[in-house]
């Protein structure tokens, strides 16, 4: 192969040189004799075991070659061959595998990409990119057949090591690098496993010039498993399961290398929940997840962002399709795009929708499921169902947090007209009966935890603050109380003394009065959480689970907002 690719550079030489990894079976040995007896040019072998005796000073963290798997021989080839001089000659060094997969008659390709650009310090042949081809016992393929696996992987890689750029290919075993970068990069090295040479890669990028520095060339690859030393397969193992098994190993390694290299690579703080999340797949999770995720035809979806809702919905296995969609979509199958909040029965509706879900996915990982189905028909479906579905995952996470006391604290100007029923005014949202009702409905899941609903009148020229009490009493509305901003002017609380007049506030002095004053309460034991809403029923309050559980699942977490525009906010 490389004889006959050299034919076309005679003023260019090479060399093989073959690393004996510490083989049990004498490899080193055995191709030593057989390179002297056929009188193969160019060729040569090392031994790992050489640069230990000799003590190699950028290798002493092996002390034997059972430290090296593959790495430690390679690296070890390239940095002993990089210590060579070829005067008037680009000195380049590209390692490969023993196996035949990738013919080195394609060198051309690797050296080319390397000497057309200055900057350029590596070159990866690729089997992904653009007109490269990965062949097997079905013939020229493209790409292997584990589709999704490819795209998550390239999504991982983006994600946690975006140093290394767009190439798609990490893990083909044919790379080329100047060895000037090789002498620069090889005492930094650490990693001896199977993955080493993306911390290589790495490292090029980070040390030698950034996206600038990497290469990658497309090339045919044909695979060969036969004698393959990291997918030998016992009889009757699923091989789908191994393909899991090397994928979730090479996320571990991407994983650690991402922590290695946080400080000296810009990752966006957006990606940190999916960093979470990825972190905290276990084998069993990730197998799950891959196992359930929609199949790619034809290709891997190259570049493709993967979504916090959908993975969260593929790890727990749940996927809506034909046959169990209609059990989510059909009791609100003749319902409204738009929810009236002045429309008890359609209220009414939402809470039996939600117990429905609750019934047939109890999980939180099952509810995320079907939410992200939901969310890919966002603007097909009705509010109610978007609306139950998120009231389900809240009372589930609620029923999983430590006991805690839930203030609500609401600001009250004009409400007089909403809080009547529809039946009284047309606007009338009942608000201070929905509203005790939605908290009721969510600590049923959590019998240990307390809550109040506190009103705060705010100098309301309607009266609604003594409205409310009124209503209060004679519905025997519970856990429901009305306070006024008034008080705090006229005992002189120190905290709000610019308010001179209910008129100096305008919502913001009802409310920060409201929590000023439930935060002195003793709540013993529990923890105390202060919330404020508004007085209409716009933030329904059976979702404060996703608050509380977002609060307290963090030590370090002081506050967290409702949003209608994060990933899986939805605003009606």
């Amino acid at each position: 192969e490389m004889e006959w690719l050299f034919e076309a550079a005679p003023q260019s030489g090479y060399e093989l040189i073959y690393v004996d990894d510490g083989c049990p079976k004498e490899s080193g040995k055995l191709a030593t004799e057989r390179i002297k007896s056929k009188g193969i040019p160019h060729s040569k072998v090392l031994y790992l075991q050489d640069g230990i005796d000799q003590k190699e000073p950028n290798f002493d963290d092996i002390k034997d070659t059972k430290d090296s798997q593959k790495g430690g021989a390679v690296e070890y080839g390239m940095w002993m061959r990089a210590k060579e001089s070829h005067p008037g000659q680009e000195h380049i060094i590209v390692f490969t595998d023993a196996d035949l997969a990738a013919n080195l008659s394609q060198t051309g390709l690797l050296c080319h990409n390397l000497t057309s650009s200055p900057s350029r310090m590596s070159c990866v042949g690729s089997r992904y990119d653009e007109g490269g081809i990965f062949c097997n016992e079905k013939g020229a393929m493209g790409v292997t057949k584990n589709f999704e696996l490819l795209a998550f992987r390239d999504f991982l890689k983006r994600l946690l090591l975006p140093a290394l750029g767009k190439g798609r290919d990490t893990q083909c075993g044919f790379k080329a690098f100047k060895a000037s970068v090789v002498k620069k990069v090889i005492p930094s090295v650490t990693d001896r496993k199977f993955s080493f040479d993306m911390q290589l890669l790495m490292l090029v990028a980070l040390q030698c010039g950034g996206e600038a520095a990497m290469g990658s060339e497309a090339v045919v690859y044909v695979d060969s498993l036969a004698e393959s030393n990291f997918y030998q397969q016992a009889p009757g193992v699923d091989p789908m399961l191994e393909s899991y098994k090397s994928y979730f190993n090479m996320m571990g390694r991407m994983l650690a290398l991402h922590d290695t290299f946080k400080d000296k690579q810009e990752v966006p703080a957006a990606n940190q929940p999916v960093i979470d999340f990825v972190r905290g797949l276990t084998l069993e999770t990730f197998s799950k997840m891959m196992a359930t995720m929609p199949r790619m035809q034809g290709k891997p979806d190259w570049g493709r962002v993967f979504t916090l809702p959908e993975l969260q919905s593929w790890k727990s296995g749940v996927v809506l399709n034909a046959a169990n969609y209609s059990n989510v979509t059909d009791p609100v199958s003749g319902e409204p795009l738009a929810l009236d909040l002045t429309d008890a029965a359609a209220l009414d509706r939402v809470y039996a929708a939600a117990d429905r879900l609750l019934q047939t996915y109890p999980t939180v990982d099952a509810l995320q499921a079907v939410e992200a189905a939901l969310l890919e028909r966002q603007r097909e479906l009705p509010t109610m169902i978007h609306l139950a579905v998120k009231l389900a995952k809240s009372k589930a996470l609620m029923a999983v947090c430590p006991p805690v006391f839930v203030t609500m604290i609401t600001a009250m100007y004009n409400e007089k007209n909403r809080m009547c029923s529809k039946d009284e005014h047309p606007n009338g949202e009942n608000f201070l009966v929905n509203k005790s009702r939605e908290m009721e409905w969510l600590f049923e899941a959590a019998p240990a935890s307390s809550w109040e609903i506190v009103y705060v009148d705010d100098g309301c020229p309607q009266g609604s603050g003594k409205l409310a009490e009124e209503r209060i009493k004679s519905n025997g509305i519970p856990n429901s109380r009305v306070d006024f901003l008034q008080r705090a002017i006229d005992e002189k609380d120190p905290t709000f003394a610019d308010i001179k007049d209910t008129k100096d506030s305008q919502k913001g002095g009802a409310i920060e009065f409201g929590m000023w004053e439930a935060a002195k309460g003793d709540h013993g034991d529990k923890e105390h959480i202060v919330i404020f809403t508004d007085a209409d029923l716009a933030a329904n309050l059976s979702q404060t689970g996703l608050l509380v559980f977002n609060l307290t699942s963090s030590p370090s977490r002081m506050s967290c907002v409702g949003s209608r525009y994060d990933e899986g906010g939805i605003f009606c």
